[in-house]
């Protein structure tokens, strides 16, 4: 039987006495970050992507639909941009 604590693969190490080498680079932390922040901006595109093409069938009427049971309630758009 191979003991854990002699071969380099299984190797167990205490916490207290990692070294610092042990961890990421300080690079490497940057690359992890620009690889989070571009699959977050990448979803957040696609997201609003989505959302865009499902507005005018299913969002809009979904939303409007309170007002629907209301026999003289009339949307106002006041401004450009309040109906979007």
């Amino acid at each position: 039987m191979v003991d854990a604590e002699s071969t380099s693969d299984n190797k167990i190490v205490d916490p207290s006495s990692a070294s610092k080498d042990d961890g990421m680079t300080f690079m490497q932390h940057l690359n992890e970050l620009r690889v989070r922040l571009m699959y977050a901006i990448f979803f957040l595109i696609l997201g609003c992507i989505v959302s865009f093409i499902f507005t005018r069938s299913y969002i809009y009427p979904f939303i409007i639909s309170p007002w629907d049971n209301v026999s003289d309630a009339n949307l106002q758009a006041l401004g450009p941009t309040e109906k979007f």
